[in-house]
């Protein structure tokens, strides 16, 4: 899968569960989306690095658009919870 649509497309599902603004920057085979602070999302060919507070940077297959989108937005919500 090409790097830069699979980012396009998790941004999009990010985007449509309500996250944003979600920054994206792309360049030479690879991507990253800032979603807040404390979530980083890079886009490799060999797949997705997320890098969260609670479990530091896991890696996910490029096609595992949906589950990572749940990740992240479920890492967001705890992020908001504990803030209150």
């Amino acid at each position: 899968m090409d790097v830069g649509y699979a980012l396009r497309k998790l941004q999009a599902a990010l985007v449509a569960r309500g996250l944003g603004p979600v920054h994206r920057s792309e360049g030479w085979n690879m991507g990253v989306l800032s979603v807040r602070a404390e979530i980083t999302v890079w886009a490799r060919p060999h797949g997705f690095h997320l890098t969260t507070p609670s479990v530091g940077t896991t890696r996910h297959p490029l096609v595992e658009i949906t589950e990572l989108a749940e990740l992240i937005v479920r890492c967001n919500e705890d992020l908001d919870a504990a803030g209150r």
